[in-house]
């Protein structure tokens, strides 16, 4: 059996039989859930006080591991692998693949049951959601007299910023001719220039 699975253990249609359990139970229907590798041994003795004995050995193998990690948030446009790490298993996803990894890029729950070769199933989930990067547009072409400075807004209040000059700030001012550039990243390190 898989760990955390119960078997029954019927001798129900003994009629008028007194049961005695290896451990201790006097029952003739029992359900029991070993923790590991169990024999138990039953001696019935009939209303003549004929005595017959058996056992019956279980084995108890414990469940493949499935981790799909923590929830998480990515970038539209990329991709995320998502591996169930049981090599020699079987494999079934939410969205029907039977792969040991899966590669998406579109919101959603996603869910793997693997199946190992003692027959033993264990299941995780993960939620990925795709972000859209931050939109970026700086004024084109804006002239300004000597002296004066004109003020660039990367936008994106809550990003990281960095600058084509090595600021690292929401806006610059800037006095001279050139070319200006930002790159910008929000919370998950999705970019935008």
């Amino acid at each position: 059996i898989s760990s955390g699975s119960s078997v029954v253990l019927d001798l129900s249609q003994m009629d008028h039989c007194d049961f005695n359990w290896s451990d201790g139970s006097e029952d003739a229907l029992r359900i029991v859930q070993p923790t590991s590798n169990t024999t138990y041994v039953v001696t019935v003795t009939d209303i003549h006080g004929c005595t017959s004995v058996d056992d019956l050995f279980i084995e108890v193998n414990s469940l493949p591991t499935v981790d799909l990690g923590n929830d998480t948030t990515a970038c539209q446009g990329t991709h995320v692998l998502l591996d169930a790490e049981n090599p020699g298993g079987s494999y079934l996803w939410s969205i029907g693949a039977t792969t040991q990894s899966i590669s998406i890029n579109t919101n959603g729950t996603y869910e793997v049951t693997v199946t190992d070769a003692n027959m033993c199933t264990t299941s995780d989930a993960i939620t990925v959601n795709f972000m859209a990067p931050p939109l970026v547009s700086l004024e084109f072409g804006a002239t300004i007299c000597e002296g004066d400075q004109v003020t660039l807004d990367a936008g994106n209040l809550g990003s990281s910023y960095i600058w084509s000059t090595g600021a690292t700030t929401l806006t610059i001012n800037v006095s001279h001719a050139g070319t200006y550039g930002v790159t910008v990243s929000n919370g998950i390190g999705c970019l935008a220039s």
